[in-house]
């Protein structure tokens, strides 16, 4: 398969490349150059753990399944009594 370079030194990858890798926009890639010259590119995975430190910490403690079921059911009937206006 073959691409181009553009004059701001991008390429865009072939389709079937993408879908085998899984890469959609925004996929971060590490590239590699080898001794035979020939380039190795791997895509970057992100460790789920990573998220963990930007996300706020929570307000409280531990949620029973009965409030979560409330807050849920609390925020339906907002959200249909908004809709049925």
């Amino acid at each position: 398969m073959l691409a181009t370079l553009t004059s701001k030194g991008q390429v865009t990858l072939p389709a079937p490349i993408r879908a085998a890798l899984r890469l959609d926009a925004g996929a971060r890639l590490d590239f590699a150059l080898q001794d035979d010259g020939s380039i190795r590119v791997v895509p970057v995975s992100r460790d789920p753990l990573a998220v963990c430190a930007v996300l706020p910490k929570p307000l409280r403690g531990p949620v029973s399944v009965a409030d979560m079921r409330a807050a849920v059911a609390g925020r339906a009937a907002e959200r249909f009594a908004r809709g049925a206006k």
